[in-house]
């Protein structure tokens, strides 16, 4: 094997636990779930518009017109139904793709009146990798019955560890790299150009959605008004905001910068939050960030500190080492 081809399996396909990949799974598919029940009567009330406010888009650009609000009640439905199998790793390999391509379509469509929602690309990106991939082969439904059919001795093995795993992860990735990657893209093609990283372009930016805001009479975020008068401060987020979206095909180049970058592009989220009150949810609970991360060790640790904050029977004699000593 040459050294390209050795990079490229170190960087696509290194072995990574399945219990990892079924943490994305649940941690997102529980976010999914949320995202769409909580907005179930606004969905609705959407739905049930003018007939002439509705343009197709993304999936449903093929539409000549919206379906009655029954059928897209159903479509809510299924989308759910389909989202919990999803959760628990329910003959994933069927409901996987379902979920996936109904919250595709299902956002699709309700992005076709009015206002295209871009915060919800990403999840409906990993949903659909995650749907199509083998993220239910621990922590699942699927699993389980597996493990009860093929007897309890699998019970016992060590948590499944392959490349297919990892190369699936390392998708997730990409999708989250690749979609910060074009925002940065993007703002270099608008008419601003590279003059977008200038204090003075941020500031006026910053200060149109602010105000944008006051006339709506919505809450306006005090931290804008009081960075106003630092353009140098907007010049220094504008470039750091640049790097780290044009950077971010870097981060699927090592694991530690994949970290690094990740914890960066978390807190420009939280930094947009506090200065213009944008509120990117799923990038806000650092889910779009979980794959650069080995998320799963988070659930032996959880468990762990139940245990040690779990209340001690003081009757229950210590254990006795065979020295005699206390274990």
């Amino acid at each position: 094997m040459n050294s390209l081809q050795r990079i490229l399996n170190q960087i696509w396909f290194p072995a990574m636990p399945a219990t990892r990949l079924a943490f994305l799974r649940i941690a997102i598919g529980l976010f999914a779930f949320w995202y769409v029940a909580q907005r179930y009567g606004m969905f609705l009330k959407v739905a049930a518009t003018e007939h002439s406010l509705f343009t197709p888009l993304g999936a449903v650009w093929w539409m000549s017109a919206p379906i009655s609000v029954g059928a897209f009640e159903a479509l809510l439905v299924a989308t759910l139904i389909a989202n919990a199998a999803f959760i628990v790793g329910w003959k994933h390999r069927f409901t996987g793709p379902a979920f996936g391509l109904l919250l595709l379509v299902l956002l699709s469509y309700r992005n076709s009146w009015t206002m295209i929602y871009h915060s919800d690309n990403a999840m409906v990106l990993h949903a659909l990798i995650l749907g199509f991939l083998p993220a239910a082969d621990a922590w699942s439904m699927d699993a389980w019955l597996k493990a009860r059919r093929l007897g309890s001795r699998i019970l016992q093995a060590p948590p499944l560890c392959h490349w297919r795993y990892g190369w699936a992860i390392q998708l997730v990735s990409a999708g989250t790299a690749i979609s910060y990657f074009l925002a940065g893209v993007a703002k270099l093609m608008g008419d601003l150009g590279w003059n977008w990283i200038s204090g003075d372009s941020l500031r006026s930016q910053v200060a149109v959605d602010t105000i944008r805001k006051a006339l709506l009479g919505e809450s306006t975020p005090e931290l804008a008004f009081a960075l106003y008068e630092h353009v140098w401060l907007f010049t220094l987020i504008g470039v750091a905001s640049m790097v780290v979206e044009l950077g971010a095909p870097l981060a699927l180049l090592n694991r530690r910068v994949g970290m690094l970058w990740a914890l960066n592009a978390f807190a420009m989220h939280w930094g947009i939050l506090f200065i213009m009150g944008i509120t990117f949810r799923y990038q806000l609970a650092g889910l779009i960030f979980l794959s650069f991360f080995p998320v799963e060790r988070l659930v032996p640790l959880g468990k762990g500190l139940l245990r040690w904050f779990a209340p001690q029977d003081e009757d229950t004699p210590a254990p006795v080492t065979s020295q005699g000593g206390v274990r």
